[in-house]
């Protein structure tokens, strides 16, 4: 769904997850230009996992464009395109993306509404069921 489908959001803000190559990916191969890897943008944001242990640097293996200020960026969608390798701090930062556009500020917007696109139809693979269940 990613090369087709989602052309409208091609020049927009949109979360990566995946493996930190995936980030190459999504700009290269699919265009989308303002893709910002999930890992990156915990790295900006470390309130959102305060548990996590990070080394004190300015640069990561995903800063291809690097983000402008530290803080909320307005995602317009998330895109992932295989499990992360830290999959308890991806899913509690997708949790937060989803429910606020500020999630270091703001706990809950109701009217804000993003979508999650999965490349697998489904959370980590398809499995038996016919249709996405995501």
């Amino acid at each position: 769904p990613f090369n087709t489908e989602l052309s409208h959001l091609k020049k927009h803000p949109v979360l990566i997850v995946g493996a930190e190559k995936t980030l190459r990916v999504a700009r290269d191969t699919y265009g989308f230009r303002e893709a910002v890897h999930i890992s990156e943008y915990a790295r900006r944001n470390p309130l959102l996992n305060p548990f996590a242990k990070r080394a004190n640097t300015t640069t990561s293996s995903t800063d291809l464009a690097p983000l402008e200020k530290h803080g909320d960026i307005h995602f317009r969608a998330v895109l992932v395109f295989s499990d992360p390798s830290n999959f308890f701090e991806a899913l509690q930062i997708i949790t937060d993306v989803l429910l606020s556009s500020k999630p270091s500020e703001c706990e809950h917007e109701k009217s804000h509404q993003i979508p999650v696109y999965f490349s697998a139809g489904d959370l980590l693979w398809k499995s038996q069921h016919r249709n996405p269940r995501f």
